[in-house]
């Protein structure tokens, strides 16, 4: 039976921010570019500016949302006040004015909020009147307040105690008697995702949200730019500059293709980019924007996510995730990272590779004891997610 999107008891959650999906603007000047506003780099160099009164940036937000205000950080924003008005608009052609005579304070190199008249558009624009100082319009980052709409029976969601069986290659044994099946999005087909459904079982479809993967068939709508370092042991792999609009829009293109083929949520992978050797400079505020753009995406389309290691973030994330998935927690004794979760009524499920606890019984009761009593449900698997073997330490 396939998961009803129909939205009940509407409400509104807090504002949360919002990196468009793709900008323009209306000249690119002195080697600054309308893109470098979504890259989450505040730095002086990564800027758009134009020179002229009616000169503008316009936005792209992917899809019909409701604003609620604009943040935005200025270049020399404590030299000089800047001048500007906020428009809207439904077909990117014509703009109506919402906030006229905007004027920044003058006192913050960083971000400043403008709240707006709450208005449900798709296209929204800052069209720049200069500065105390000259005709300049230099903005180094832009980002969008969004009012998400939700309701309780939008996705589902779990609860702590779960059980679940993780298949990421080879044919998929649809047999075991679990609560949930994480499998590959792209490789399985829908008969399969079906075929697990009607058996009862939820569906997370797996998907790598951080990294270039250099054998999936969307590889060719990446650009250079989007590419990093590539994952150390990991062949045909390279880490992705979340920051990029373009790799946002990839994923939220896998995204709604999981929802097309029935999952009942997401496994986003390779969500902690910015604790590597990336090659692109991450934060982990990027990180932190990047995984909540990921949450808030799913949520939208109806699909449950889970947030995949990450443990230096799961404070700041487990409210906006529904299920934490762990790898090897118990081997580098990290599992009390995830107790957030559990704590939330949110189920952590594991798996550990390690061979000690495939061949020394005695050790992987120890281990599974310890697993059960957290309330976690964990596996004993092949690295390569085969199915060749599968040892249960049973239901927390």
């Amino acid at each position: 039976m396939r998961l009803l999107f129909a939205l009940t008891t509407l409400f509104f959650l807090a504002t949360s921010s919002f990196a468009a999906i793709s900008t323009k603007a209306s000249i690119e000047e002195l080697g600054t570019r309308a893109i470098y506003t979504l890259d989450g780099n505040l730095a002086n160099s990564s800027r758009w500016s134009a020179s002229g009164k009616g000169q503008w940036i316009a936005y792209d937000l992917g899809q019909i949302s409701k604003v609620t205000a604009v943040d935005v950080a200025f270049y020399k924003g404590t030299q000089r006040y800047a001048y500007f008005d906020i428009q809207v608009s439904s077909d990117s052609r014509n703009w109506k004015t919402i906030l006229a005579n905007a004027r920044s304070n003058g006192k913050t190199n960083n971000f400043q909020r403008f709240t707006l008249p709450t208005q449900s558009t798709r296209y929204i624009r800052i069209l720049g009147q200069g500065n105390s100082l000259n005709l300049w319009n230099s903005y180094k980052e832009v980002k969008w307040q969004i009012a998400t709409a939700t309701s309780t029976s939008s996705w589902w969601r779990p609860t702590k105690g779960i059980t679940w069986q993780w298949q990421l290659n080879g044919t998929i044994n649809t047999g075991y008697a679990v609560d949930l099946y994480s499998i590959d999005l792209e490789d399985t087909s829908t008969s399969v995702i079906t075929t697990l459904k009607q058996s009862g079982k939820k569906v997370l479809c797996y998907f790598s949200a951080g990294s270039y993967e250099d054998w999936r068939s969307d590889k060719g709508l990446f650009t250079s730019s989007d590419l990093g370092k590539s994952l150390d042991g990991w062949a045909g792999e390279r880490w992705l500059d979340i920051r990029s609009a373009n790799v946002r829009s990839i994923m939220k293109k896998r995204m709604e293709l999981a929802r097309q083929k029935g999952c009942n949520g997401v496994e986003p992978d390779n969500v902690d980019g910015y604790a590597n050797d990336n090659g692109l400079s991450l934060t982990a505020a990027n990180q932190l924007d990047y995984n909540r753009y990921l949450a808030n995406t799913a949520h939208g389309l109806g699909l449950t996510i889970a947030l995949k290691n990450d443990l230096d973030q799961v404070v700041d994330l487990v409210s906006s995730f529904d299920l934490a998935i762990n790898e090897e927690c118990h081997l580098y004794n990290e599992c009390n990272l995830l107790k957030p979760f559990i704590d939330q009524n949110k189920p952590v499920v594991t798996a550990e590779y390690a061979s000690k606890y495939v061949s020394q019984t005695a050790t992987r009761d120890a281990m599974c004891s310890a697993s059960r009593s957290m309330g976690l449900h964990t596996l004993v698997m092949p690295l390569e997610l085969n199915d060749s073997f599968r040892l249960d330490c049973g239901k927390p």
